[in-house]
């Protein structure tokens, strides 16, 4: 759809294009057009996993979506995308992409475990094959007895198969896409770091490059490289679950183990982002023996979250269970740790570091600290500290001088706990926080919102004051979650810090434990400023936007008035899925009426009300005619656009008198026009009778 300025739209022709259906249907939609968005600079960019390297999990543009227009009556689901496997990747929106051949989109990318990149137009439900799709090579099946094999027998965890896990990352100045398969081949098992183009999906020059590194050690490694004092990566033994994350011109990959099944390490590994030439790598354990406990592990897997980057480009990862040395004694092993990281030449060093005082017990109980990301907080704390947050699987939210992390308490005890944090508390009733915390300056003040496991969602204020945050909930919902993976998984969405703007977006299984076994999801909405107040779900009207199963750690994704999330349903055979990303917005402008009164609900109420790139949706209440006695009048800008997907029900315009809208073209119904004089559409050929259309969608353009 072009957009035109008010001189030029009086004296030009609107076009209409339709497809004929043969026989009447009692029920009549018209999806929307593409709408022409707001200039490119006005709209999101989401290139990373929440939104920015700072993970606050917040999106402070969203001028659509508001407390007001979020309901059941008025936003639901628009239309869903198929693609080939799960997707555990966050998807990743682009605004004004130029696709070769295909014009300019908005774009949103998602990557599968089965290997595939796909880009899909963001807005038009009409436009649901892929722009361009890729397939980067063979996945891993599961179950699998090779990898992952330490409770359960074969690996299980994800499920049918282990592709793409982790969400790619973008670099919109140079139109890349870097994203890692998890590949099998040739009876073994390899990562693959590509650069795509984003408007091809073509690899870049250089790309892929297979991942490989060492460090020096004298830890487990499964004496693949037959060198005692070195520790080398295997990728069969590493699952990337980590978003990859973009700083500086270096891509950062984090790696963790398969249902810890050692030998495996947390891994760092650093490449050049534009030669993908390997800069640095880094282990968390590259000195824990079998004698030790937990034979090294230390995998830094944060529930699908990438790593946080500061101002300063330094590096901040949660580690999980693993052996842990006081690094004062000359070994290095940091389960369970905090660290902050700072990329030197070609080198990692470790700046700053916290273990908590109980790391021995976390280990045997398996209650890892790095359960999920860390959330670099934008307000000062205590004497001004710069602080970084952390949940772990104990429910506790650990807040810490990122300068100066605090290292280990050895003589710190329950119930005081880490006194060398800036503070902590139970934040949850005592199970995992999976999601990363988000936050929102509210009007009321700055709030950090999280859900754990068998809990409710919560909000905690943050004093400016004293630079601490009132442990007491400032607001709470009223559902509790399973006692089971992985509570909720949330993103915000406001119009700066304005109130009724803050929405509170929640994915969830609604029954059962998502560890292993597919669960149904849910996602909801609610009122940032009072989280008692859930504005919708995709539970009230579940025909129409019921999710079906719950894909693990996948935060939604909010982005120019929609709402993004994955999900999948099984079909006829248990061991097969549809998967799909399904597409949530404002339910847009309906006419319901069959006479065109005037009045709301009919195409001259709609003509004269429609806002800039607002589509307007058919759905007549008693059969498919609607009577048009009179000349429609048309605002300066306004189109009517034709052509919809095969399946949708058609409508009838009847002309009911000499200045009724009439349609050019006598039998040829595939191409006919309408035209405007001066701002209201007049009467061509025929001048009378009735024309059946397939679908007709109107809307207006932005003037200019």
């Amino acid at each position: 759809m072009r957009s035109f300025t008010p001189a030029r739209v009086l004296a030009l022709v609107l076009s209409l294009f339709v497809i004929a259906l043969l026989l009447p249907w009692p029920l009549a939609w018209a999806e929307p057009a593409a709408p022409i968005p707001q200039s490119a600079t006005e709209r999101p960019t989401v290139a990373t996993r929440s939104y920015s390297n700072a993970r606050l999990g917040v999106i402070t543009t969203e001028t659509t979506l508001d407390t007001s227009n979020v309901n059941s009556a008025s936003f639901g689901k628009l239309f869903s995308l198929d693609v080939d496997g799960q997707v555990y990747a966050e998807p990743l929106y682009l605004p004004a992409i130029t696709v070769p051949g295909k014009g300019v989109h908005n774009v949103v990318y998602v990557a599968t475990q089965h290997n595939s990149v796909y880009a899909f137009d963001a807005d038009d439900p009409t436009q649901t094959a892929p722009l361009w799709t890729t397939n980067l090579g063979p996945s891993a099946p599961t179950p699998n007895p090779d990898f992952g094999n330490r409770y359960n027998g074969a690996y299980k965890d994800i499920y049918p198969e282990v592709g793409i896990t982790s969400t790619p990352v973008i670099d919109v100045a140079s139109g890349t896409l870097y994203v890692l398969p998890f590949i099998k081949k040739n009876g073994g098992y390899l990562h693959r770091l590509h650069a795509l183009d984003l408007a091809t999906g073509q690899d870049k020059t250089g790309s892929p490059v297979t991942l490989a590194a060492s460090v020096p050690g004298t830890g487990v490694d499964g004496n693949i490289d037959n060198d005692p004092n070195l520790v080398t990566f295997d990728s069969k033994q590493q699952l990337q679950r980590p978003a990859l994350t973009l700083s500086n011109g270096v891509i950062y990959l984090a790696f963790a183990g398969y249902a810890d099944t050692n030998p495996y390490h947390g891994w760092v590994l650093a490449y050049d982002a534009t030669t993908l030439q390997q800069r640095a790598a880094f282990n968390t354990t590259p000195d824990a023996n079998p004698s030790d406990t937990n034979q090294g592990e230390g995998g830094i897997w944060m529930s699908g979250q990438g790593i946080t980057v500061d101002t300063d480009g330094d590096l901040y990862v949660v580690v999980g269970n693993g052996t842990f040395y006081d690094p004062s004694g000359g070994k290095q092993g940091y389960g369970n740790a905090i660290l902050r990281l700072r990329l030197v030449g070609n080198a990692f060093q470790v700046i700053s570091w916290f273990e908590p005082y109980n790391y021995s017990s976390l280990n045997s109980q398996d209650n890892d600290l790095g359960v999920g990301g860390v959330v670099l907080w934008p307000l000062p704390g205590p004497n001004g500290h710069r602080l970084v947050l952390s949940g772990s699987k104990q429910g506790k939210l650990y807040v810490a001088n990122r300068d100066a992390l605090g290292g280990l308490c050895s003589s710190c005890t329950s119930p005081n706990g880490d006194t060398n944090v800036d503070q902590w508390f139970q934040a949850t009733t005592g199970r995992h926080i999976h999601g990363t915390p988000v936050y929102w300056n509210s009007p009321a003040g700055p709030n950090l919102y999280m859900w754990g496991e068998n809990d409710k969602i919560k909000a905690f204020r943050f004093d400016l004051n004293t630079g601490k945050f009132n442990t007491t909930p400032v607001s709470s919902g009223s559902l509790v979650l399973p006692n089971g993976m992985p509570g909720g998984i949330l993103t915000v969405s406001a119009n700066g810090g304005n109130a009724g703007s803050g929405i509170v977006w929640a994915s969830h299984v609604i029954t059962g434990n998502a560890n292993q076994t597919p669960q149904p999801g849910v996602l909801q909405a609610f009122n940032a400023e009072n989280l008692s107040q859930e504005l919708w779900s995709s539970t009230q009207v579940p025909g129409r936007d019921g999710l079906d199963y719950f894909v693990k750690f996948n935060p939604p994704l909010v982005a120019n008035g929609k709402v993004y999330l994955p999900t999948y349903a099984s079909t006829a055979n248990p061991d097969q899925f549809s998967n799909k990303l399904v597409v949530y917005g404002l339910l847009r402008s309906f006419v319901t009426k069959n006479a065109d009164d005037g009045d709301i609900g009919s195409l001259s109420y709609a003509l004269s009300s429609v806002g800039p790139d607002e589509p307007i949706i058919f759905k007549l209440t008693g059969g498919n005619v609607i009577s048009v006695p009179r000349t429609l009048t048309m605002r300066p800008g306004q189109v009517l656009a034709g052509g919809c997907p095969d399946g949708v029900p058609g409508i009838i315009l009847k002309t009911t008198g000499s200045g009724g809208l009439v349609l050019k073209g006598g039998n040829n119904l595939s191409g006919f026009a309408l035209q405007a004089t001066g701002t209201a559409l007049q009467a061509l050929t025929p001048t009378g009778g009735s024309n059946r259309l397939s679908c007709l969608r109107l809307g207006r353009s932005t003037p200019g």
